[in-house]
């Protein structure tokens, strides 16, 4: 067992799997392919279905599979296994395709998946077979598109590593459909708004807007875009102008402040009313005061007014006291 995960993780090597219990006579079949869809240069996180089937859903030892790309428009993130299948053995990072062993001299990295179960023929097993109607998914590979992948098709190309005794293997190669990011977000006003994002939200593709304020909030719709708001919808908070910071000696042990008052602003509904968290009195100390006003929306602004109270010492007056004697002198800070 340890020489089969040494082999596997040498870039070096191909991933050798020794199988040592044969299946019988008769040669079965165990076949791979995959699921993938189209895309858009620039999508994220796209996922590619590893697909295993054998003939007769006879179970296996296991199989290893290299699976090949071009890289320059796949950018691998990630390998996970399937949770329902057994005997998940190692799968590599990515790896240069020095020999092009898939004969497409489009591609250029591959990655290395393994499965394995050395005791007895029963990879994956029956039950598990069943359950996935003759189309297991072993494996996920997640891709990011690059953003300058040309449009077009690009292959996924699989070549065995390792296959179960008195099996063969096939494999399907698939591809995934490139869409341009240019098509993805096409903008036929050239306003610098994509066609998609102007008819999601009511306006017109062919017409020039972007410097348009069509909701009122303050905000164009090309701001609106790009803050990733909705044209067509006040989501713009009211401007709240707090009163001066106020700094003050304390009177005592509390002490009365006139804050001021705040202003808001909102460009819809106007001027608005702002409010403050705490107006006092006060303590010793320093203070955030907190000054918020809401408009018609529901769209909440606010700005902060620092408040300090500066404590302050007084002691107990002057006294006359006989030699020999001893007097006391209070000192009390208020606040």
């Amino acid at each position: 067992m340890n020489n089969i995960f040494s082999n596997f993780f040498n870039p070096s090597l191909a991933l050798t799997f020794i199988f040592l219990i044969a299946n019988g006579a008769q040669a079965q079949d165990q076949m791979i392919s995959a699921k993938a869809n189209m895309v858009n240069a620039g999508d994220k996180a796209v996922e590619i279905e590893i697909i295993y089937s054998v003939t007769e859903n006879v179970s296996a030892t296991g199989i290893g599979v290299d699976i090949y790309y071009d890289a320059s428009k796949l950018l691998l993130q990630s390998i996970s296994e399937a949770e329902n299948v057994p005997n998940f053995l190692a799968k590599s990072g990515e790896l240069a395709d020095i020999d092009n062993r898939d004969s497409d001299a489009t591609t250029n990295k591959f990655v290395k998946i393994g499965y394995a179960s050395l005791e007895a023929v029963d990879w994956p097993g029956a039950e598990v077979l069943s359950g996935a109607n003759g189309n297991l998914v072993i494996a996920t590979v997640t891709f990011d598109i690059a953003n300058d992948a040309a449009e077009g098709t690009t292959d996924i190309n699989f070549v065995t590593s390792a296959v179960s005794a008195g099996f063969s293997f096939k494999a399907e190669s698939s591809s995934i459909t490139i869409a341009s990011a240019v098509t993805a977000e096409t903008d036929s006003d050239g306003d610098g708004l994509p066609d998609e994002w102007e008819s999601q939200y009511g306006l017109d593709p062919n017409s020039v807007d972007a410097n348009q304020d069509s909701d009122g909030d303050g905000l164009s719709n090309l701001e609106e875009y790009q803050q990733d708001k909705n044209p067509s919808l006040d989501d713009v908070s009211p401007v709240v102008t707090a009163p001066a910071d106020i700094a003050v000696d304390a009177k005592g042990l509390l002490t009365n402040v006139e804050l001021g008052v705040a202003s808001a602003k909102d460009s819809l509904d106007g001027e608005l009313t702002a409010t403050a968290d705490i107006s006092g009195p006060f303590k010793s100390g320093f203070y955030a005061v907190t000054w918020t006003a809401k408009d018609v929306a529901g769209n909440v602004g606010s700005a902060t007014q620092t408040v300090a109270i500066n404590p302050q010492a007084s002691m107990t007056p002057k006294g006359r006291v006989a030699e020999g004697a001893s007097y006391d002198v209070t000192v009390e800070i208020n606040g």
